[in-house]
């Protein structure tokens, strides 16, 4: 089993737990980028939203298990949008005390930021143009 190394947060001096072998290290616990995310329950919906179009797809018995593993995740969700109403800090204090909770709302803010991360189209045009060169004998044309 790897060892988990540990330092502290930049903004709070919380502690940040990571990997030896990591080239990245973390700057901010887990509670300061919960903090950080706005539309925290815009997240939780997401999550809720895509495990009812999940329910409705027909299922291997291997997916019907893994959809009935999430029951308790789905109902944790369910009851901390409850209880916390449309206070965010509510709501954000509920996910920073459960870690599965945590986990999943950091998940969802990750893949939320990269679908909203706009591409480039990479023109056609390439950066470096090469000169023109003829091939074959100096008598050709070519350059000696």
């Amino acid at each position: 089993m790897p060892e988990w190394l540990q330092k502290s947060c930049t903004k709070c001096g919380g502690a940040v737990m990571y990997l030896a072998h990591w080239s990245v290290l973390p700057k901010h616990c887990d509670n300061c980028k919960i903090i950080a995310i706005s539309g925290l329950s815009l997240c939780l919906q997401q999550f809720l939203d895509h495990e009812a179009n999940i329910a409705k797809r027909v299922f291997t018995s291997d997916e019907r298990t893994a959809y009935a593993g999430r029951k308790q995740l789905r109902e944790k969700v369910q009851v901390a949008l409850i209880k916390s109403g449309s206070s965010q800090d509510a709501l954000r204090r509920i996910c920073t005390e459960d870690k599965q909770l945590s986990k999943l709302v950091l998940r969802i803010s990750k893949e939320r930021k990269l679908q909203d991360r706009k591409v480039e189209p990479r023109g056609l045009i390439p950066k470096h143009i090469a000169p023109f060169l003829q091939g074959g004998a100096p008598g050709l044309g070519k350059r000696s």
